[in-house]
Order: structure tokens, then sequence, then C-alpha cells
């Protein structure tokens, strides 16, 4: 399975994420933050790297469902500083993938802010997906005077993406979906022949 949070963007072709299926998870790994408590009830140290949830790529099955829904009943017993949902999940994921987590190869991921610190040594043109982890980043609300970073790559970017959005070819056809849709209510039901 592989998961993308709203604000990430592909650019190109990532069916080679679908080969890393050893019980790994494959994730952005960063330095775990100062400010992000590891509850000392895990029993574990803090690890010294996340994996960033914007996207990830591993194996689903019912043992792993499992697992996640035990250690979600002892995350939400424990008093964590006050935090977001998203926060708790981050902890949650850290938790029960720390000692299975595994870098994605860096063509495969870049967290936009990258260009605020080290745009140098980014070339768009290897990049396979994009992060727009930063608000005042996104193509849709992008204000170039707000932010210090190279504005003609981020305008690259926004141009890439409205060329995406605005590409016909992949707007669905609502007769064929409507067939699709259709066809497996009837495969589903018993009632195709």
């Amino acid at each position: 399975m592989i998961y993308l949070e709203g604000d990430v963007q592909v650019y190109s072709n990532i069916d080679d994420l679908f080969d890393f299926n050893d019980g790994y998870i494959y994730a952005p790994r960063q330095p775990w933050p100062e400010f992000l408590m590891w509850p000392t009830e895990f029993g574990t140290p803090k690890p010294s790297y996340y994996f960033n949830a914007s996207m990830f790529v591993f194996e689903p099955g019912a043992p792993i469902f499992n697992d996640l829904l035990v250690l979600l009943n002892i995350i939400t017993s424990i008093p964590l500083i006050p935090l977001d949902a998203q926060l708790h999940v981050l902890i949650l994921l850290n938790k029960f993938f720390w000692k299975k987590l595994m870098g994605l190869p860096e063509h495969n991921y870049m967290a936009l802010t990258m260009l605020q610190n080290h745009n140098e040594s980014v070339d768009l043109n290897d990049v396979k997906v994009i992060h727009y982890c930063s608000p005042e980043l996104r193509p849709w609300r992008f204000t170039p005077e707000r932010v210090n970073v190279d504005v003609e790559l981020v305008n690259k970017l926004k141009e890439k993406w409205l060329c995406i959005c605005q590409d016909e070819s992949l707007k669905p056809n609502k007769k064929q979906k409507s067939l699709e849709i259709k066809t497996e209510i009837k495969r589903s039901t018993g009632q195709e022949k």
C-alpha cells in the first residue's frame, strides 16, 4: 500500500514502490523533533529518527491491524502533552513501526521545505514526489513575499501542478466510470453472468 497525504503530489511514476513488500515500512526519515515527547510507558528509548507520515509504503494485513488497535488503546490512555490528533497518530505509527523503518530513496520524496535550506542540491527533474508541507509553499496559495525560498523553483512547481490539474486526459470519463461501477456491483452481488 502506498499512502499519500492530500498535500503530496506525484510528478512521475512511482510503481517501483510496490516492490517494497518485505515487512518494512518505507517512509521519509527525519530527526525526531525536540518538542515531541516519547512516552516512557512505551518502555523503549526515543528513536533518533521518525518517519514522516505524509507518504509511506507498507504491506497491510490483519495482524498489523490488530496490533495497531492494541497500541491505539495504550496510546489513548497515556497522558501526553496537549497535541493535535495528527501528532498522536505520528507517535502511534512511529512506536509501531520504529524497528521496521526504512528510509525512502531520496528521489522518491522531497519535502518542499528543502528549497528553503538546501535549494542548491535540489534538481526538480529527479524528484518523483513532492510534499507541500509548508502551507505558504503550496501552489494553490503560494505567496513569494512571505517565504525565504527560491521563488523561481517554486513557480516551476506551481506550473507543473497547474498543468496536471488542467490536463483533460486525467479527468475521469463519467460514462466509463458509471459503467465500471455498475459492472462491479453486478460482480460483487453475483448478478454478472
